[in-house]
């Protein structure tokens, strides 16, 4: 039987990644980016002994590398049969038109054994944007990073990103996030233990918006203040606003997502008109970096779970 190896990659800032991989996978990987300097055995720090002559831009001890090395780190995967594990909480995938009803079948498979099994997996929301059926984006949320690392040890999401791993049409885009609001007694686990399992309830019948807000660096914590009354004012005033939740990118503070779940399309076009929404948005409307602004914003229905789950966020006072 042969046995999936995987490597996952995370963005520390604008010039490194990090690489976490069993320790063979790094060997290798290390060995791939290492390379002997020309004339080497000339140069004084060789024949002292203090230098080997080779140029390592991997560390094998610390997992970092040149974040301008990520497409030659990805070539090395697939001619060396290893999995690129590139993400968590909020994923932007666009699929083949004819891999569709495949992708949403396996993916549930993924997001249910994750949320069914996986102590550390409290939710694994997947939208499918009512515009464009080839686009989804996934918003997962675990415990901490080490719940993420083991979702990837488990049989559920191996065989996932197997019987997947042809059916993309444009690279996967993936962001980390913390929560920014809210952040307290809130209703993280999508599970109801007794809910009922008819078909009738599978219906995607909500609304969930997951939107990308490229915020000025200088901005950024003014944003956060305005975006967060908008949201109390949608999860309390609106009957059909579910939730509202900020989220923060922890290698760029300057992104930051919206993720809103609406009992129907009804009541998304009534949170449009709300004064809390108009206020929000004349608040900000100078804040956006204009450059990223409006990329891999997606408005669908919910794919998985069904609709009787527990999509509440229970921020409602």
């Amino acid at each position: 039987m042969t046995t999936t190896r995987y490597l996952i990659i995370d963005k520390i800032d604008e010039v490194y990644l990090k690489v976490e991989a069993d320790a063979d996978i790094r060997r290798e990987l290390g060995e791939h980016f290492t390379f002997e300097v020309p004339g080497f055995k000339f140069m004084p720090q060789f024949r002292n002994r203090v230098w080997d002559g080779k140029i390592r831009l991997f560390s094998y001890a610390t997992g970092k590398i040149y974040a301008g090395l990520y497409p030659y780190i990805v070539n090395w995967c697939n001619e060396n049969d290893v999995q690129v594990v590139d993400g968590t909480k909020i994923k932007d995938t666009k699929v083949d038109i004819s891999k569709v009803d495949e992708f949403i079948k396996e993916s549930i498979g993924d997001a249910e054994g994750s949320v069914r099994n996986e102590p550390g997996c409290r939710r694994f929301d997947i939208i499918q944007d009512s515009t464009d059926p080839t686009q989804f984006a996934f918003c997962e949320v675990y415990d901490d990073e080490e719940a993420f690392k083991a979702h990837t040890t488990y049989e559920h999401f191996k065989i996932w990103a197997k019987n997947t791993e042809d059916f993309y049409s444009a690279e996967t885009e993936v962001s980390f996030c913390k929560p920014v609001y809210p952040n307290e007694n809130v209703i993280w686990d999508s599970l109801r233990e007794n809910s009922s399992d008819h078909e009738y309830f599978s219906n995607s019948s909500l609304m969930v918006i997951a939107a990308p807000q490229y915020v000025k660096e200088e901005n950024v914590d003014e944003f956060i203040d305005s975006i967060t009354l908008d949201s109390i004012g949608s999860t309390n005033e609106e009957p059909g606003c579910l939730r509202f939740d900020v989220y923060q990118n922890v290698n760029d503070p300057t992104e930051l997502y919206l993720y809103e779940v609406y009992s129907n399309a009804d009541a998304f076009e009534y949170h449009r008109g709300t004064p809390h929404i108009k206020n929000w948005q004349e608040t900000v409307k100078d804040m956006y970096d204009e450059s990223r602004k409006g990329q891999n914003g997606r408005r669908g229905k919910n794919i998985w779970p069904p609709d009787n789950w527990e999509w509440n966020s229970g921020q409602r006072k």
